[in-house]
């Protein structure tokens, strides 16, 4: 599996923002592939491979500052992109939307960070909608609940309230889709 340049702009973002103290001291804990990318300028257009450059980074900032919780670390780092893609004239548009329409276009916008996948809306109620990922070769749940994590965000600034998102079945578990459901009021 491979992830978008601009995905992993997002999670050396992440570091910078919220633990910019610590930044080279996570810099330094990494691989010397991922160092020396992210010491670099990193081409939001190109493709690297998710499990060197994103998944342990992740696991690097999971050690480093949120106690080896790995749902955490994916899951705030989700929230995070979610809020830096989805600002100015995007954040008028995700508002101005419904929360169904934000997350059945979800599935277009998690194709273009990651490939391959393919996502669908296999349900969608007044306040649930059911996202189904596949066509993943080698998942992993850092990849996950970082999905989820800007699920969560993009439903948040779309105007819901009270957003949960639950992954009720995961290809990183051995089943063969990931299954994402979000709920609000």
């Amino acid at each position: 599996m491979e992830i978008k340049g601009s995905a992993l702009l997002a999670i050396r973002d992440y570091v910078k923002t919220y633990h910019k103290n610590d930044y080279l001291k996570w810099l330094n804990a990494l691989n010397d592939e991922a160092k020396t990318l992210y010491n670099n300028a990193i081409d939001s257009t190109k493709w690297f491979p998710v499990s060197v450059y994103a998944v342990e980074p992740m696991k690097v900032i999971s050690n480093l500052f949120h106690n080896n919780d790995m749902k955490r670390t994916a899951w705030e780092g989700g929230r995070f992109s979610a809020e830096n893609a989805l600002k100015g004239i995007y954040k008028f548009f995700v508002k101005a939307s419904t929360p169904h329409f934000i997350i059945s276009r979800a599935g277009n916008i998690f194709e273009r960070y990651y490939r391959p996948c393919r996502m669908s809306v296999t349900s969608s109620e007044d306040h649930r909608v059911v996202l189904d990922m596949t066509d993943i070769s080698d998942s992993d749940e850092h990849i996950e609940y970082r999905i989820a994590g800007w699920i969560e965000k993009a439903l948040e600034i779309s105007g819901c309230k009270n957003v949960t998102v639950e992954i009720t079945q995961s290809i990183a578990k051995g089943h063969l889709s990931t299954k994402f459901i979000s709920e609000w009021n």
